[in-house]
């Protein structure tokens, strides 16, 4: 049978875990965290821009829709907030392509049109992506800014492959 003292000291010596311990296991998570952490940003940017290519593609259909009927490109810009296309040039309107108007959005679509011509342009939100600007024309010719500096060179006439 064990004394009382002995009892405690036999119990206190196998249960637990040391300070260092601890301290060694949080550090090892911590540095796991800090690696895992771009490799994350970057896939959640990547399904950020890959969802911009959709409603691009979805948009120009619509707009390809539209301009059998109007005969013209032309007046699917939203100049003045109301939905409705009354401008050639800006932010695209609600009434074309009202998949584009969610408070989720990352990217902002504009268009630039003539009569015979478009180009959609998907512009990430500042501080959300730094993936760089999509745009799309009437023809299919896919551009994207790689390096993020506001136009389209000759080697960005291609999106990312995912």
């Amino acid at each position: 049978m064990y004394r009382r003292s002995e009892f405690y000291r036999y119990r206190s010596g196998f249960v637990g875990f040391t300070l260092i311990e601890l301290m060694l296991v949080l550090g090892l998570l911590a540095a796991l965290g800090m690696l895992a952490q771009p490799i994350y940003q970057d896939y959640v940017e990547r399904g950020h821009q890959l969802q911009a290519q959709a409603d691009l593609l979805a948009c120009a259909q619509r707009l390809q829709r539209l301009s059998l009927h109007r005969y013209s490109y032309s007046g699917h810009a939203d100049s003045d907030g109301d939905g409705l296309g009354d401008a050639d040039a800006g932010p695209i309107a609600a009434s074309v392509c009202p998949h584009l108007y969610s408070r989720f959005s990352h990217y902002v679509v504009t268009v630039r049109s003539t009569r015979d011509e478009f180009e959609l342009r998907a512009t990430p939100q500042a501080g959300i992506d730094h993936r760089g600007a999509l745009s799309l024309d009437h023809v299919g010719v896919r551009r994207w800014d790689a390096d993020n500096d506001g136009r389209f060179a000759e080697h960005e006439l291609q999106w990312p492959l995912s």
